[in-house]
This record gives C-alpha cells, sequence and structure tokens, in this order.
C-alpha cells in the first residue's frame, strides 16, 4: 500500500494499481482505490478513473460509456496487461471479472468481454453476456461493411437471438453493394447463397440483367443474347434477346463467318434489315443455299391442284440451285390440230 501512495504521489496511476491489485481483496485497498477513482474522476480524467474504477469492481463510470475516450479504451487494455504481471495463483472473485467483462462489453472490446465471461460461466447470466458480446460484435462487422466476418461470428451463434437471420442479411447486404460497384458475377454468386431470403431472387435476377448489359455495351453480344434469352420477360430482355442476336450476327458477317452468321440470322428474318443483308451478299447467299439445299434435297414449296409441291435438287451452280418436281405442273402446246 505504500508503494502504491508513493506511486500516487507522483502521478503514475497504472503503476500504483498494479500493486493494489495484488491486494485488491483487502477493504483497505478497497477504500483507497475508491478515493483514487473518486478523484481522478473529480479532476476529470476520465480515463484513468475507468481504469480505477474497473480494478475496483464500480460500474457507475460504466453506465455512460460515450463518455470514454479511445484512449479509455487503452488504459482497459492496460487492465490486462496488469494482470499478467501478477502471480500465476493469484485468485480474482467472479464478481471483480464479472465486472471486468462488463467494462470491455460497455466499450466495444467484444472478444475481450467473450473470454473474460466464457471463463466464468458458471455465473450469473455470464454464458449469455458472452453470447451477447458476439452478437454485438457481429453487429458492428456489418455495420462496417464487413459482411464475410459479420456473417461467420452470426453463424458462430446461430441459436442465439436474430443471429441466423442477420448472418442472411450480412450477405444480403454484401449482394446489394457487390450489385452496386458493377461487381455483376460476384452479386450473383452472392444471391445464389440466399436465394430464399427477402427478395433476394429479383435481386438475383436484376444482377443477371445488368450482367447482360454490360456485356452488350462491351460488344460481346454472344454473351449478352445468352442471359437476355433466359430472362425471358423480365423487363426489356425478350427485345435484348433479339437484338444481341442481331447484333452478333452482324458482327459475324464483318469477320467473315458466314455459316455462323446465317445459323444466327435466319430465326431473325424479317427483323431489321436481316432479309437485305443476306440476300445482298453474294457469299451469304451462297452459304445460306449450300447450308441448305444440296443435290439430291428434297424442298417442299408452293401448291398444285390445292396440294403441295415437292420439288428434289438436280444441279449446282454457284448461287443458283435447279429443282424439278415430280409433278406435271405447266403444259404449253407445241403442235397445233391438223398440222
Amino acid at each position: 500500500i505504500a508503494v502504491a501512495k508513493d506511486y500516487m504521489a507522483i502521478n503514475e496511476t497504472k503503476k500504483a494499481i498494479q500493486v493494489l491489485w495484488v491486494l485488491r481483496e483487502s477493504e483497505v485497498v478497497q477504500n483507497l482505490l475508491k478515493e483514487i477513482g473518486d478523484l481522478k474522476r473529480q479532476s476529470g480524467n476520465v480515463d484513468e478513473a475507468l481504469l480505477v474504477y474497473c480494478t475496483l469492481g464500480e460500474g457507475t463510470l460504466l453506465e455512460n460509456p460515450e463518455t470514454i475516450s479511445v484512449t479509455g479504451y487503452n488504459v482497459l487494455d492496460t487492465c490486462l496487461d496488469a494482470c499478467k504481471l501478477l502471480p500465476d495463483d493469484l485468485h480474482f472473485s467472479d464478481v471483480q471479472r464479472y465486472t471486468f467483462a462488463s467494462a470491455a462489453f460497455e466499450t466495444n472490446q467484444y472478444d475481450l468481454a467473450t473470454t473474460v465471461f466464457n471463463a466464468i460461466a458458471d455465473y450469473e447470466d455470464a454464458p449469455t453476456q458472452a453470447l451477447e458480446s458476439q452478437y454485438r460484435k457481429a453487429m458492428a462487422l456489418l455495420a462496417e461493411s464487413e459482411y464475410d466476418s459479420a456473417t461467420a461470428t452470426f453463424n458462430a451463434i446461430e441459436a442465439y437471438k436474430d443471429a441466423s437471420t442477420q448472418a442472411l442479411e450480412s450477405q444480403y447486404q454484401k449482394g446489394i453493394r457487390q450489385l452496386a460497384d458493377h461487381d455483376y458475377d460476384a452479386a450473383i454468386t452472392t444471391f445464389k447463397t440466399i436465394s430464399d431470403y427477402k427478395d433476394a431472387r429479383d435481386q438475383l435476377t436484376e444482377s443477371r440483367y445488368q450482367k447482360a448489359s454490360s456485356l452488350y455495351q462491351s460488344g460481346d453480344f454472344s454473351g449478352a443474347n445468352e442471359i437476355f434469352t433466359s430472362l425471358d420477360k423480365y423487363k426489356d430482355a425478350e427485345n435484348m434477346s433479339i437484338e444481341s442476336r442481331y447484333q452478333y450476327g452482324c458482327s459475324l458477317i464483318k469477320q467473315k463467318k458466314y455459316e455462323e452468321a446465317i445459323h444466327i440470322l435466319l430465326p431473325l428474318n424479317g427483323y431489321k434489315d436481316v432479309f437485305e443483308r443476306v440476300t445482298s451478299n453474294e457469299k451469304l447467299r451462297f452459304t445460306l443455299l449450300s447450308s441448305f439445299f444440296q443435290i439430291g434435297d428434297a424442298v417442299t414449296f408452293g401448291k398444285y391442284e390445292k396440294e403441295d409441291l415437292k420439288w428434289y435438287v438436280i444441279k449446282s451452280d454457284l448461287n443458283k440451285r435447279y429443282l424439278i418436281t415430280t409433278r406435271n405442273v405447266d403444259k404449253r402446246q407445241f403442235n397445233s390440230r391438223n398440222s
């Protein structure tokens, strides 16, 4: 006690407390600590007062944790450091440790609070307070946009309060942020994992739509068409599916990939200038004919006496095909009667 008083005389509060901690069960020490804490608080030195009160077990200061400065958190850490300097066989009561854990909790040092509360699991509601500490930690992580860390912390206490729901909410907020940041692949992956939560399915669809739009703008018409087609009637996806296919076909013509272009554009016959593009390009016409009409092939078109006519390709010549039908569809007089 004398050594502690000497430290106090030269304003070495932390060292004084480290000395007094050894004798904290003593009534004399308790009174001395209370006196020191009150003096520090009255003089406006809230940080050192916190250290004293935590040592003493007083909770009055902690009723307004917002008054504790950032320096105060470091002082609280010093409390733990002081513990490490004490003999291993020194015993602290559960009341003292509970008070210390509560102080850590109020100053947002949730892992520290959890550790101490778990160490006194048989004392009052310490186990619940340990869970609450982790819950508050997870909520703080979510507020700081640390979505994966928040999710992991909530999942570790999934049976406590609404932790399991908050874990889903953490991932939902993560997906929303990814979508806002144009990280569409990441957003799609995130929303897929929580597809039954809130409107995650709608957000997933929107993420895919935005990705398709981005691909279209970048000139990846094939990739855009694949996604727009799968989105069916969402927004203008149906129209964009046709337009992206058209643009893809046009890009194939520029690349002189005529067979692929024909395959892409033929289903769009009647859209914009597809017919003109195909028929005005000799190589496209030839590719079209070569692709669909070979010698021996049969094609049905036209009617004779209300019946469909079947024609056979009998000759191939560049971009022309010569056909013959099995029916007599025309007749012409070539010799007059009696001549």
